[in-house]
C-alpha cells in the first residue's frame, strides 16, 4: 500500500485554482511565462504554434518545479498543442490529434 497526499500534490501543482491571468493585452513570449494560469492568446505572441493565420487561442501554462507545461486550444480551427520546458530546454510545439 502507498501512502500519498493528494492534497498536497493538488497544492503544489496548483491544480485547485487555475487563476485567471487574461488583461485583454497579449502577453508577449510565451518563453517568459513564469506563473501558472490561463492566458488569452492573441496572435501578436510570440513562441506559439505556427499555424499560419490569426487566431486566438486559450493557453494553459502548469509549473512544476523546473518542468512546465504549455497546451493551447485555438477554438475556432478546432487544434490543441501542448509543448514541454524541461529545466532551460524547450520542446517543439506539437498538435494533438484526437481521432
Amino acid at each position: 500500500m502507498c501512502s500519498f497526499d493528494l492534497g498536497g500534490l493538488f497544492t503544489g501543482l496548483k491544480l485547485w485554482r487555475l487563476p485567471e491571468a487574461d488583461n485583454g493585452s497579449s502577453f508577449g513570449d510565451a518563453n517568459e511565462l513564469i506563473s501558472g494560469g490561463i492566458y488569452r492568446n492573441y496572435p501578436s505572441d510570440i513562441n506559439m504554434p505556427s499555424i499560419n493565420s490569426n487566431n486566438n487561442g486559450i493557453l494553459i501554462v502548469l509549473p512544476v518545479n523546473n518542468i512546465m507545461v504549455l497546451q493551447v486550444c485555438y477554438y475556432n480551427i478546432g487544434k490543441l498543442y501542448i509543448r514541454l520546458k524541461w529545466g532551460t530546454n524547450w520542446s517543439s510545439w506539437m498538435m494533438v490529434s484526437l481521432t
